[in-house]
């Protein structure tokens, strides 16, 4: 039986899966766009910087710096192209549903959304329960 906690807190991931589709990511001008996934490139790019600087401990050669230069390069690229990636999808998910003669589009995303992500709490849930 999960805690209260964790229903909480699956609740509200849920919860707020299913309130950001509701932004028209695929609608917004290409600079607010551009903006947001910069924005939200910066975290998981600067996680990345930390977790280097720390393994690289403190003389770090030209190599290792190299590699951690590269790694964090390389989330900075990753994270971008998964936004514009996410952008093109939701453009192409919103047509296809107008074209379908769906009235809400974004909130048909909105629930589809948020009951895949109920699915993976499901599954994170059931998995975490075998694992003890």
């Amino acid at each position: 039986m999960p805690t209260p906690q964790r229903l909480l807190t699956a609740s509200a991931s849920v919860a707020a899966s299913g309130a950001i589709t509701l932004v028209p990511i695929g609608r917004m001008s290409q600079g607010a766009q551009r903006g947001l996934g910069a924005a939200l490139t910066v975290v998981p790019t600067a996680i990345m910087a930390g977790v280097a600087r720390r393994r690289l401990g403190e003389r770090p050669d030209a190599r290792r710096m190299a590699i951690a230069a590269g790694a964090v390069a390389g989330v900075a690229a990753t994270s971008l192209a998964l936004w514009e990636a996410s952008v093109a999808l939701d453009q192409a998910i919103e047509r296809g549903l107008v074209r379908r003669g769906v009235r809400r589009p974004r909130v048909a995303m909105a629930v589809g959304v948020a009951a895949l992500s109920a699915a993976g709490e499901v599954v994170d849930a059931l998995g975490s329960r075998r694992a003890r």
